[in-house]
């Protein structure tokens, strides 16, 4: 018997270090593990994530990948939204280049792969 999922006589090991999962190609970023996101966090909340510049968190609405950035690094969430659970009104929030408060604000998909970027506004004139 032989096909996918069915090992080879003698238990011949064709390919490179396999660790669970199918794999497809080119559903994710290289740099990500499946089913992740990156979030990209700006300089003055980087105190939240112990000055990572650039943390992951499992894909789903805008509102779930904030929840468990929230979990992973307390008080991160309360930075980008008000009492309200809105979005603050000048933090910027971005999924893969697209203001999420042009589309579905908090219910924004992000799905695998995705990424995104939390901008503080710029005030001045």
């Amino acid at each position: 018997m032989s096909g996918p999922g069915v090992p080879r006589a003698g238990g011949e090991h064709t390919g490179g270090e396999h660790t669970g999962g199918e794999h497809t190609g080119g559903e994710h970023a290289a740099s990500e593990p499946r089913g992740r996101v990156s979030v990209r966090i700006p300089t003055i909340l980087r105190s939240y994530t112990g000055g990572a510049a650039e943390v992951t968190a499992g894909h789903g609405t805008l509102r779930e990948v904030i929840s468990e950035l929230d979990a992973s690094y307390p008080g991160l969430a309360g930075r980008i939204l008000d009492d309200g659970g809105r979005l603050r009104r000048f933090v910027n929030v971005y999924v893969d280049e697209e203001d999420v408060r042009f589309a579905a604000g908090l219910d924004t998909p992000v799905p695998a792969g995705a990424q995104v970027s939390v901008i503080p506004a710029v005030a001045g004139g």
